[in-house]
Protein backbone atom coordinates (compact mmCIF):
# COMPACT_ATOMS: atom_id res chain seq x y z
CA UNK A 1 0.00 0.00 0.00
CA UNK A 2 1.24 3.24 -0.91
CA UNK A 3 0.35 5.88 1.87
CA UNK A 4 0.81 9.09 0.37
CA UNK A 5 -0.38 12.49 1.55
CA UNK A 6 -4.21 11.39 1.09
CA UNK A 7 -5.90 7.67 1.61
CA UNK A 8 -9.51 7.12 1.14
CA UNK A 9 -10.79 4.31 4.20
CA UNK A 10 -13.78 2.45 4.45
CA UNK A 11 -16.01 4.39 6.77
CA UNK A 12 -17.31 1.54 7.96
CA UNK A 13 -14.10 0.17 9.46
CA UNK A 14 -13.67 4.09 11.19
CA UNK A 15 -17.43 4.07 12.38
CA UNK A 16 -15.33 1.15 14.27
CA UNK A 17 -12.90 2.37 15.30
CA UNK A 18 -14.64 5.51 16.33
CA UNK A 19 -18.57 6.59 16.19
CA UNK A 20 -18.37 10.12 16.67
CA UNK A 21 -22.14 9.82 17.41
CA UNK A 22 -21.16 7.14 20.20
CA UNK A 23 -18.66 9.17 21.83
CA UNK A 24 -20.06 12.38 20.93
CA UNK A 25 -16.90 14.59 20.90
CA UNK A 26 -18.90 18.12 20.67
CA UNK A 27 -21.08 18.53 24.17
CA UNK A 28 -22.46 16.82 26.88
CA UNK A 29 -25.70 15.75 24.90
CA UNK A 30 -25.42 13.26 22.50
CA UNK A 31 -25.43 14.68 19.30
CA UNK A 32 -27.61 11.25 17.24
CA UNK A 33 -28.26 10.61 13.54
CA UNK A 34 -32.18 10.83 14.10
CA UNK A 35 -31.91 14.50 15.24
CA UNK A 36 -29.50 15.02 11.53
CA UNK A 37 -32.23 13.64 9.66
CA UNK A 38 -34.76 16.10 11.22
CA UNK A 39 -32.16 18.74 10.45
CA UNK A 40 -32.65 18.11 7.05
CA UNK A 41 -36.45 17.63 7.27
CA UNK A 42 -36.43 21.05 8.49
CA UNK A 43 -33.69 22.35 6.33
CA UNK A 44 -32.14 23.38 9.41
CA UNK A 45 -28.51 23.17 7.77
CA UNK A 46 -25.37 25.06 9.54
CA UNK A 47 -22.95 25.97 6.85
CA UNK A 48 -21.05 27.58 9.83
CA UNK A 49 -17.39 25.24 10.04
CA UNK A 50 -16.98 24.97 13.68
CA UNK A 51 -13.76 26.06 15.92
CA UNK A 52 -12.61 23.60 18.60
CA UNK A 53 -14.72 23.53 21.43
CA UNK A 54 -11.15 22.51 23.45
CA UNK A 55 -10.31 26.09 23.86
CA UNK A 56 -13.32 27.14 25.49
CA UNK A 57 -11.47 30.54 26.41
CA UNK A 58 -11.85 31.10 22.07
CA UNK A 59 -14.07 28.76 20.35
CA UNK A 60 -17.51 28.75 20.01
CA UNK A 61 -19.73 26.53 22.48
CA UNK A 62 -22.73 24.87 20.44
CA UNK A 63 -25.20 22.69 21.71
CA UNK A 64 -26.08 19.35 20.33
CA UNK A 65 -28.49 20.59 17.58
CA UNK A 66 -25.95 23.06 16.09
CA UNK A 67 -24.04 20.22 16.03
CA UNK A 68 -26.44 18.14 14.10
CA UNK A 69 -27.38 21.14 11.85
CA UNK A 70 -23.46 21.30 10.80
CA UNK A 71 -23.18 17.72 10.25
CA UNK A 72 -26.74 18.01 7.95
CA UNK A 73 -25.20 20.89 5.79
CA UNK A 74 -22.07 18.66 4.98
CA UNK A 75 -24.62 15.46 4.68
CA UNK A 76 -26.34 17.39 1.69
CA UNK A 77 -23.45 19.18 0.54
CA UNK A 78 -21.00 16.90 1.35
CA UNK A 79 -17.26 18.38 1.50
CA UNK A 80 -13.97 18.58 -0.34
CA UNK A 81 -11.27 18.21 2.75
CA UNK A 82 -9.44 15.05 4.04
CA UNK A 83 -10.32 14.50 7.89
CA UNK A 84 -7.11 14.65 9.72
CA UNK A 85 -6.61 10.63 11.46
CA UNK A 86 -3.83 9.85 14.17
CA UNK A 87 -3.78 6.03 14.83
CA UNK A 88 -1.60 6.11 17.46
CA UNK A 89 1.70 3.89 17.97
CA UNK A 90 0.45 1.24 20.54
CA UNK A 91 3.45 -0.51 20.40
CA UNK A 92 5.34 2.00 21.27
CA UNK A 93 3.33 3.19 23.92
CA UNK A 94 1.55 6.01 21.90
CA UNK A 95 -2.32 5.43 22.30
CA UNK A 96 -5.29 8.23 21.27
CA UNK A 97 -8.95 8.31 22.34
CA UNK A 98 -9.84 10.09 19.41
CA UNK A 99 -7.95 9.26 16.47
CA UNK A 100 -10.07 12.21 14.68
CA UNK A 101 -7.86 15.19 14.69
CA UNK A 102 -10.18 17.16 12.40
CA UNK A 103 -13.44 16.08 10.31
CA UNK A 104 -15.50 14.54 13.30
CA UNK A 105 -18.48 16.11 11.61
CA UNK A 106 -17.41 15.30 7.74
CA UNK A 107 -17.29 11.56 9.20
CA UNK A 108 -20.39 12.21 10.81
CA UNK A 109 -21.94 12.94 7.92
CA UNK A 110 -20.46 9.83 5.84
CA UNK A 111 -22.15 7.73 8.24
CA UNK A 112 -25.07 9.53 7.92
CA UNK A 113 -24.60 9.02 4.26
CA UNK A 114 -23.31 5.41 4.32
CA UNK A 115 -20.34 6.58 2.47
CA UNK A 116 -18.44 3.77 1.59
CA UNK A 117 -15.13 5.53 1.43
CA UNK A 118 -13.76 8.99 3.22
CA UNK A 119 -10.36 10.65 2.14
CA UNK A 120 -7.98 10.92 5.00
CA UNK A 121 -4.44 12.23 5.76
CA UNK A 122 -3.16 9.92 7.94
CA UNK A 123 -0.56 9.26 10.84
CA UNK A 124 0.38 6.49 13.05
CA UNK A 125 0.73 2.75 12.73
CA UNK A 126 0.63 1.56 9.41
CA UNK A 127 -0.68 -2.03 10.77
CA UNK A 128 -3.82 -0.48 12.23
CA UNK A 129 -4.43 1.86 9.27
CA UNK A 130 -4.40 -1.28 7.08
CA UNK A 131 -7.45 -2.87 8.68
CA UNK A 132 -9.38 0.50 7.66
CA UNK A 133 -8.77 0.42 3.95
CA UNK A 134 -11.50 -0.45 1.49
Amino acid sequence: MDWSKYVELSVPQLRKLFDPFKQNVWVEDPVTIEMVREAIQRGSLNATPFLSIRDKGRGPIWTAQEHADRIAYLAVYGWTEPIILDVGVPALGCYVYNPILDGNHRLAAAIFREDETILTETSGAISILETLLP
